[in-house]
């Protein structure tokens, strides 16, 4: 039986900015996130995962799963590219997990942590300036804790 939930978050417009998606039980507990904050490299903005996590009391039921829907559906109406870091080193089954929504490894620098979801087309030549973009960004959230 699926847990009932929904999902809710502000509509996100411009670089420098973050969104958050939050599931919400149906007695309105926070259950789960996503945040990603918006960065632009030449003319590709994009949307980088900085966490996505699931309370483990309310893991194993597919909510991450949906809830990574949830985040293709705003790339894909936002023509966003998605980007994640996997701190995790491939066979890792948290790629087959991404690979399961749709989302791609990039080959970078030998090692294949950095994932992609293809909701516009691009350039691969743009990878290793949008990967050093993100974790710029990243850095100065974590800066900033």
């Amino acid at each position: 039986m699926a847990f009932p939930f929904s999902f809710k978050g502000p509509e996100l417009l411009t670089p420098s900015s973050t969104k958050r998606i939050d599931v919400v039980s149906y007695q309105g507990r926070l259950i789960g996130a996503a945040e990603l904050f918006i960065g632009k490299v030449r003319q590709i903005t994009y949307a980088f995962i900085y966490y996505i996590e699931i309370r483990p009391a309310f893991r194993g039921q597919g909510i991450c799963g949906q809830l990574l829907q949830e985040v293709n559906k705003f790339l894909e109406e936002s023509r966003r590219l998605g980007l994640l870091q996997n701190f995790l080193n491939a066979p890792d089954s948290t790629y087959n997990f991404y690979e399961h929504y749709g989302w791609l490894p990039i080959p970078w620098q030998g090692r294949k942590k950095w994932m992609y979801y293809p909701s516009r087309e691009i350039d691969s030549k743009l990878f290793p300036q949008l990967i050093f973009d993100a974790q710029r960004r990243a850095q100065r959230i974590i800066n900033k804790l």
